[in-house]
């Protein structure tokens, strides 16, 4: 070793490790290893400053790079103890007591086995005979599936499971199992921290003999986790050793055998992102309706002047603008409504249990209240509320679930489905950009109109300008209103189905004026024949404007007014019709 001060043989060196106890060094006598600048040491002396940056004083610590080191190394190495889902290391030992100090020093020298959340181990090769205290570590808990007599063989095979204590203290050992052809060891693990997406982890460590019966093993593996699945069905995520049925939730990474094994090992990497990070949560207003407000929307239209409307729209010529007459009343419809009942904005979250209702909501305020307050009492009882509260909303979930597949309604049934299968649709990817796909739509899906530019709106076809014989009551009217679907989207008008159907006998009147008045006038006002088009994506990537459904929202007025004229249609259809034409043809009555 030299430097431009001071120099230092080999025996020299050696000489300190002998010595080390008599000496005594200060820092000023190293000074040199802490300079940049090493020329022309010796004319400067031991306290000279080094050139280039002032030193005063503070230590220097190394310029961290700007931005952030990301993906799933750095991810795990800031939560190694609260990951999404754990940290697995997978390996095939051959005899576990031969392999205990090697596993030591790895959990003592390597970060990434020390922060594992579970070493799952095959071909121990334990017995009874064999303690646990032998094969205990400091930092991990073990539990043990030995192989027995029921296997046919007296040695070899074996499964453990070492969970971390510093990832999760509550485990217990599900199921056992030991035969010729399958060896497993199922534990629960409920730790510290764990998205609420998911209630527990289940680990099921399996082994197969060489010369196991393998369609006898998957059967016997596939009733193990069945078994579970039916005693815990939220448990939509459960892994099976390596492979796993949430989509890009781990990344394998190999690693040294453990002694001569003939198998590497395996460290899966958690790579799944909980969904509250997927996906931001979803703000919504939404309209409170009451028997309250009901009442008062009814009580609203009851007094309202209806004539005052059509007086408006009267015209020079003295006839009654029927464009004037229709919008006028919706409008003041559409304000009634927006002034009477409240709203209130709503957020869910995608990680959101299905079965949480307003009940489990309000309980869980008032634990946190008792909580701050300091009442051991009022705690005690809040927490006995809130798991009466969450029993009661699984089960009245259950009963929901349950019935999707007692009633006739197919639309209930396929829900069911979906909860059940937790069925999400795939991302429709629009290769448009946003702000000219609206106008691209609207002269595609009128390409059809701007190929005749002479033809006029409005006008009747000759042999039809005649007064329309064909009139409604309000009888009729009144029945259309209240077979509204209240579940129906509002269309550009904004009057949703509930207020019509609530309000069928106060709103009856004025839409019977204008229904017979637009009979009368043989045109229907563009406030109807608005509609708001929602193009939805047909395949999972769109290419051209073809790929798009369009879905048109029409008002709900209109959908009614069509409903009415269409039953006086099949009146006036003749009985000796095609038997194959169904089109506009009641519906046979069973």
């Amino acid at each position: 070793f030299s430097s431009g001060a001071v120099s230092y043989s080999r025996e020299a060196l050696l000489e300190f490790g002998k010595v080390h106890h008599e000496l005594t060094f200060s820092l000023s006598d190293f000074d040199f290893l802490l300079r940049s600048d090493t020329a022309d040491t010796s004319q400067q002396g031991p306290a000279a400053p080094a050139s280039g940056r002032r030193r005063s004083g503070r230590t220097e610590c190394p310029r961290r790079k700007r931005g952030k080191r990301g993906g799933l190394h750095a991810r795990l190495k800031a939560r190694a103890m609260r990951p999404p889902l754990p940290s697995l290391l997978l390996a095939n030992v051959r005899s576990l007591e031969n392999k205990l100090d090697e596993l030591r020093a790895r959990i003592t020298t390597q970060r990434e086995i020390r922060d594992c959340c579970a070493l799952i181990l095959t071909e121990t090769w334990l017995s009874d005979s064999t303690p646990d205290s032998a094969i205990q570590l400091q930092t991990h808990s073990v539990h043990r599936g030995d192989r027995t007599a029921a296997s046919g063989k007296n040695k070899g095979g074996g499964v453990c499971v070492f969970v971390n204590n510093r990832w999760c203290s509550d485990i217990k050992t599900v199921e056992k199992h030991c035969s010729t052809d399958l060896e497993l060891l199922m534990v629960k693990c409920r730790p510290f921290y764990l998205p609420r997406e998911f209630s527990a982890v289940f680990i099921l460590a399996v082994y197969i003999p060489p010369r196991a019966n393998s369609a006898t093993a998957l059967g016997l593996l596939h009733d193990a986790i069945s078994k579970q699945e039916t005693a815990h069905p939220d448990a939509n995520n459960i892994l099976d050793q390596v492979y796993s049925n949430v989509r890009g939730g781990y990344k394998a990474a190999a690693r040294p055998h453990f002694g001569r094994s003939d198998h590497i090992s395996v460290f899966l990497y958690p790579a799944y992102r909980q969904l509250l990070k997927q996906a931001p949560p979803v703000s919504k207003t939404i309209k409170v309706w009451t028997e309250e407000t009901d009442l008062v929307l009814q009580d609203c239209f009851d007094t309202t002047d209806w004539e005052v409307f059509r007086t408006a729209a009267v015209g020079e010529d003295c006839t009654v603008d029927l464009e004037d007459y229709a919008s006028g009343v919706t409008s003041y419809i559409s304000t009634c409504i927006e002034t009477i009942v409240p709203t209130k904005r709503c957020r869910t979250y995608p990680n959101q249990k299905p079965w949480i209702n307003c009940d489990v909501r309000s309980m869980l305020r008032a634990r946190s209240t008792a909580f701050l307050s300091g009442n051991a009492e009022d705690y005690k009882r809040a927490r006995y509320d809130l798991r009466r509260s969450i029993r009661q909303a699984k089960r009245q979930y259950r009963v929901k679930l349950e019935g999707c597949y007692t009633s006739a309604d197919s639309r209930r049934m396929w829900q069911g489905l979906r909860h059940i299968t937790d069925y999400q649709q795939r991302s429709r990817e629009v290769t448009t950009s946003h702000t000219t796909l609206p106008d691209q739509l609207n002269e595609f899906y009128a390409r059809f109109e701007a190929l005749n530019p002479d033809r006029q709106r409005g006008v009747m076809a000759e042999g039809s300008t005649q007064n329309s014989s064909l009139t409604v009551t309000s009888v009729e009217v009144c029945k259309a209103l209240r077979r509204i679907n209240p579940r129906k989207a509002a269309g550009p008008d904004n009057i949703p189905g509930r207020a019509l159907k609530v309000c069928s006998s106060e709103l009856a009147g004025v839409f019977v004026d204008i229904f017979n008045l637009s009979l009368a006038q043989s045109s229907v006002p563009s406030c109807f024949k608005t509609t708001t088009i929602v193009p939805l994506p047909k395949k999972s990537v769109v290419t051209c404007l073809n790929d798009y459904r369009p879905v048109a929202l029409t008002p709900i007025v209109m959908k009614c007014f069509e409903r009415i004229v269409m039953s006086h249609i099949q009146e006036t259809i003749p009985d000796n019709l095609d038997p194959l034409q169904f089109a506009y043809r009641q519906k046979p009555f069973h």
